[in-house]
C-alpha cells in the first residue's frame, strides 16, 4: 500500500511542479481550508471567478494565466483558488460573494481582509502590475477607498482612484467629475486628461468637458467659414466670366 501511496502523491507533486512553471496554479483544496493555508504559508489569497463557456475567462486563461511574469508572481504570493460560480461547490461559495461578472478577481490578506479587486480582461503587463499592487498597502483599492473615505481630493489621487474603480466595475460620474472639478483648466488638453474625458466624461456636464467641447466646436466652425468663404469667391468668379 505503502508504495502506491507514494507513487500517487509522486505524480501530484509532479504534475503541480509542472503546472507551476507554465501557468497560475489554483490549489485544490476546500474553501473553508483556504485561509488557514495561506497562514501557513505565509501568502495572500486570490479567487478567480468564473463559469463554463465564459469567453473573456478563457482569454485571460490563455493570455495573462500564462504570462511569466504573472505566475511566477501569483504563485510565489498568493494561495489561488478558483470559483466557478455555475457549478458545484462554487455556487454556495459564491452566495459570500454575490460575483456577476465574470471573470472577477478578489485579492485578500491570509487574515481574509480584502485588498483589492478586478473585473474583466486585462493584458499580461497589467494584470501583472495589479496583483503586485494587491500586497502593497499604499497601492491597493482597499487603501485608496480609506484615503478618500477620509478626504483626500487631490488631483493625482483621484486620477488613480478613476481607473482603479474603473477596473473594479465600481466607477460612477461622482469621482470622474471630482477629478474634473479639481484639475487646473490650462491641463484640460494633456492626453491624460483627454482621454479620461472620453472615456468616462462625455455625457458629464463638467466644465472641463465643456472646455474642449468648445475647442472642438470652435475649430469645426472655423473650417466651416473659410469653406464658405472659399465657395463664395468661386462663385463670385464665375459670375465675373
Amino acid at each position: 500500500m505503502k508504495p502506491v501511496l507514494t507513487i500517487l502523491m509522486f505524480f501530484v507533486w509532479s504534475y503541480t511542479t509542472l503546472a507551476s512553471d507554465t501557468t497560475i496554479v489554483f490549489r485544490q483544496v476546500d474553501y473553508s481550508d483556504l485561509f488557514e493555508l495561506a497562514k501557513k504559508e505565509n501568502k495572500g489569497v486570490m479567487l478567480y471567478f468564473h463559469f463554463d463557456g465564459c469567453g473573456a475567462c478563457v482569454t485571460m486563461e490563455k493570455t495573462a494565466f500564462k504570462d511569466k511574469n504573472v505566475f511566477d508572481y501569483c504563485n510565489s504570493n498568493f494561495i489561488n483558488f478558483e470559483i466557478n460560480t455555475r457549478k458545484g461547490k462554487g455556487i454556495e461559495v459564491n452566495k459570500l460573494y454575490n460575483v456577476q461578472l465574470h471573470p472577477t478577481f478578489l485579492f485578500f490578506d491570509n487574515k481574509g481582509n480584502e485588498l483589492h479587486k478586478m473585473v474583466g480582461v486585462f493584458s499580461p503587463e497589467e494584470f501583472y502590475r495589479q496583483a503586485y499592487n494587491a500586497l502593497l498597502s499604499n497601492k491597493n483599492l482597499t487603501n485608496y477607498k480609506r484615503l478618500y473615505n477620509i478626504g483626500n481630493r487631490q488631483p493625482d489621487f483621484l486620477f488613480d482612484y478613476v481607473y482603479m474603480l474603473r477596473n473594479a466595475n465600481e466607477l460612477d460620474s461622482t469621482v470622474v467629475n471630482q477629478y474634473l472639478d479639481v484639475t487646473n483648466d490650462n491641463e484640460y488638453k494633456l492626453e491624460k486628461n483627454i482621454k479620461l474625458i472620453y472615456e468616462f466624461s462625455i455625457q458629464s456636464l463638467s466644465k472641463f468637458y465643456f472646455l474642449i467641447l468648445l475647442s472642438i466646436n470652435f475649430i469645426m466652425a472655423s473650417w466651416i467659414i473659410v469653406w464658405l468663404v472659399s465657395v463664395w469667391n468661386s462663385k463670385s468668379l464665375l459670375n465675373l466670366r
